[in-house]
């Protein structure tokens, strides 16, 4: 290999034929730099970096012919395809994608920072923060910072008025037009001059007396005050050609009423006295009695006292509404089963005798009793109480009482379940005190309960409820039956 010329220091070698290499000024490496240099008039140095002409990208440096001064520094990409949006170029700092430059334009990720002016406007130091691929135009935010946006908010981004010129370009706007949705301006309807006439009063109400004029009527007047609307003499109100009320010489007249509903009646019968509309007596068929003593009037309308109503007595209702049986112990009768113990006992200071069923502390004890009920029992629920004692205990005095009964009728079987059982939750405290319990709920009578029918009721102590927590037994005095009654007598 022999070399050609004399190479001057740094120039690379380029091989000039089969056996022959020459240092070229054009191409130089200092040990730091690489340079591409051309000489006056002979084009613009470039670097291409690629596998063949067609898919290449070069690196050139352009220089003005003449002058030979360096307009700019050019990057470009030769691909094969056209249309396949190939030949990218790509900016990636530290390894992280910032720009890209391809057939669609320029995509930026991040924010961009402008110093100096764009455009004669200075945008020093402005950041602007969005993505313009997925927005659509620039918004100023703040001093120096920008953003993007795809819509203008008219109610927080805009101030002053839109001029009238950038809707439909103000043509047929006018002191008497409004913009209207579809994009037009219009005369709103019914619109247009109205004239007075005459000199109306305050208060008057105005009335049309044509087209386009109007007049205040004496006749007709609104109080703003309170509200008072007032119709002068001899005028009438009507609901369309129904007069309603109506005033001649000072007579008012109220007609053509179909209902009026209890208020206002209430309010026309207190305001209108009997002396004032009306002399004589008032026929029955009025709502009177024709008569104008008390005597007359029941003789007229057929309520004798003793054959047609009863005279009036304080205690008459007494006999209507709830009624009381007491049933003693010593008419009850241990069921065979879990019977209560019959107890009596007297007392040591007053010789009290004390007749009682004892119900166990720790098993469901039962007594019965039965009752043929009045007729004038209404066969509806009944209510229970209990009366009773205990002996000597110091703590826990609490007894639960159960109720429930069945009715029979003429020819029913009598082994029929009892009704659902009432309770009465009651505390004792102090040996040998008489105890009433509370009433119970309502309780229903099983069967079909009938005037007069046969009822056996059941008494229990329900040991296993948790508030009966006495530990001797509780003694049954007797049963308080509260019924109802609908008729005074039982015939």
């Amino acid at each position: 290999m022999s070399k050609v010329g004399t190479p001057a220091n740094d120039q690379i070698g380029v091989w000039t034929g089969d056996g022959t290499i020459e240092g070229t000024s054009a191409l130089t490496f200092n040990g730091s730099d690489w340079a591409l240099n051309e000489t006056v008039n002979d084009g613009n140095p470039t670097i291409g970096l690629g596998s063949s002409a067609s898919e290449r990208l070069h690196i050139r440096a352009i220089y003005d012919t003449g002058a030979q001064t360096l307009d700019y520094a050019e990057l470009h990409t030769d691909v094969a395809s056209a249309t396949a949006n190939k030949g990218h170029i790509r900016i990636s700092p530290d390894g992280v994608e910032k720009l890209r430059i391809n057939d669609d334009g320029i995509t930026v990720t991040g924010n961009i920072t402008v110093t100096g002016t764009v455009d004669g406007v200075d945008l020093a130091n402005v950041v602007v923060d969005g993505d313009f691929s997925a927005n659509g135009f620039m918004r100023r935010t703040g001093a120096g910072t920008y953003t993007t946006d795809t819509a203008i908010d008219l109610a927080s981004q805009v101030t002053g008025n839109l001029p009238v010129g950038n809707l439909n370009s103000g043509t047929g706007a006018s002191a008497s037009t409004f913009w209207r949705g579809d994009g037009t301006w219009s005369t709103p309807a019914g619109s247009g001059d109205v004239t007075k006439v005459g000199t109306p009063a305050d208060g008057q109400i105005g009335v049309w007396t044509g087209d386009g004029t109007i007049e205040g009527d004496t006749a007709l007047t609104f109080d703003t005050t309170d509200d008072t609307l007032v119709i002068g003499a001899s005028g009438k109100l009507a609901f369309g050609a129904v007069d309603v009320l109506s005033d001649s010489a000072g007579t008012t007249t109220l007609q053509n009423i179909d209902s009026i509903d209890a208020t206002t009646a209430n309010s026309i019968e207190a305001a209108i006295s009997m002396s004032d509309v009306a002399s004589g007596t008032l026929a029955i068929a009025r709502g009177g009695t024709g008569s104008t003593t008390a005597s007359a009037a029941r003789t007229a309308l057929g309520v004798a006292i003793g054959s047609d109503v009863q005279a009036y007595s304080a205690n008459l209702g007494d006999n209507i509404g709830q009624q009381t049986i007491w049933v003693p112990a010593i008419a009850m009768r241990p069921t065979t089963t879990n019977g209560a113990a019959s107890g009596s006992s007297e007392l040591a200071t007053n010789n009290i005798m004390m007749e009682t069923y004892d119900f166990d502390t720790a098993t469901e004890e039962y007594v019965q009793f039965a009752i043929q009920m009045p007729k004038g029992w209404n066969e509806s629920t009944l209510i229970c109480q209990a009366v009773w004692s205990h002996p000597t205990t110091t703590t826990n005095f609490g007894v639960v009482w159960g109720f429930s009964a069945v009715a029979f009728a003429n020819d029913d079987a009598l082994d029929a379940a009892f009704g659902t059982e009432v309770t009465s939750t009651d505390t004792g405290g102090t040996t040998d005190d008489c105890y009433i319990s509370p009433e119970t709920s309502a309780m229903t009578v099983a069967g079909t309960p009938g005037a007069e029918e046969y009822v056996v009721f059941q008494v229990a102590r329900v040991v296993a409820n948790g508030s009966d927590n006495m530990a001797v037994d509780a003694r049954l005095h007797g049963v308080k039956i509260h019924y109802t009654v609908n008729a005074a007598r039982d015939d």
